[in-house]
């Protein structure tokens, strides 16, 4: 049973040093800072600040990469989910928008934060800091419908 275990053990540990070999895409795109939210949305430095520490990590190209991100498996599952993050939305591409995907954006920002499904909870489990509190939320959320009246077709 011992030697079982042992040959076990040794797979395992070469699979692990064999799939950090498979390295995802995790680069932050050159930003064109033309395109940067805040050169066409009011932003107050409140609103701006909230939005660095809880969303720009999977939402712009200024994500910080932590050290886990080059482990794998991790580092697969985290390249994933910013892509899908900046797909769905990125604030470092906010100029690119059409006016009414960035109408659209605006109403999934409120959407998703009103219902506390961002930051998204496994996030939240390594980055306790992104939190988003009632009072965060509130102003977020009053924050996105003001900038919804501002943005003409």
């Amino acid at each position: 049973m011992g030697r079982v275990l042992k040959w076990v053990g040794v797979v395992f540990v070469v699979a692990f040093m064999g799939i950090q070999f498979v390295r995802p895409d995790m680069t932050n795109p050159q930003e064109d800072e033309s395109l940067f939210y805040a050169n066409h949305v009011r932003v107050p430095p409140e609103i701006a600040q909230i939005l660095e520490r809880s969303c720009f990590d999977c939402h712009s190209q200024r994500t910080v990469w932590p050290w886990y991100s080059q482990v794998a498996p991790i580092s697969w599952f985290l390249a994933k989910d910013v892509a899908n993050g900046r797909k769905h939305l990125n604030f470092s591409r906010w100029g690119a928008y059409a006016k009414v995907r960035q109408m659209t954006a605006l109403n999934d920002i409120v959407d998703e934060v009103s219902s506390n499904g961002m930051p998204l909870p496994n996030y939240l489990t390594l980055h306790s800091e992104a939190r988003l509190d009632s009072t965060d939320r509130a102003k977020i959320i009053a924050w996105a419908e003001s900038e919804k009246e501002n943005i003409v077709p």
